[in-house]
């Protein structure tokens, strides 16, 4: 084996009895004609990704509200100077921009690592 295709392929050959490509099982995936056979996803359950991302976005929320109200802002004070619905980024529900919590953390004057320090 010279390379980590290579290396990759023989392991899944060895698992599953069946010489097949990553990049074959890949278009099976994605091509949904009948006449094709259709293979399980290997790696990736995207059901769990996207329970983790809400959960993910629910974690920066609440670390965001506990910013605002230990340093005892209002969202309308904080809405006022920064022009960041701090209300929207609080409800979880959306994606928060890397230049937006940026700008948040610089407000709270917390850096980024340790804002994700206080979720991890």
């Amino acid at each position: 084996m010279t390379n980590t295709s290579e290396s990759i392929n023989y392991c899944f050959k060895i698992f599953t009895n069946v010489e097949i490509s990553f990049l074959d099982i890949f278009i099976r995936l994605h091509d949904n004609k009948p006449d094709k056979p259709n293979y399980k996803m290997l790696l990736t359950d995207f059901e769990y990704l996207n329970k983790s991302e809400d959960a993910f976005k629910k974690k920066i929320a609440l670390q965001i509200k506990n910013l605002r109200r230990q340093n005892q802002v209002t969202q309308e004070k904080f809405y006022s100077e920064t022009n960041i619905n701090i209300a929207r980024l609080e409800s979880g529900k959306v994606d928060i921009r890397l230049d937006t919590l940026r700008k948040v953390c610089y407000y709270f004057d917390v850096s980024l690592s340790g804002f994700f320090h206080g979720i991890y």
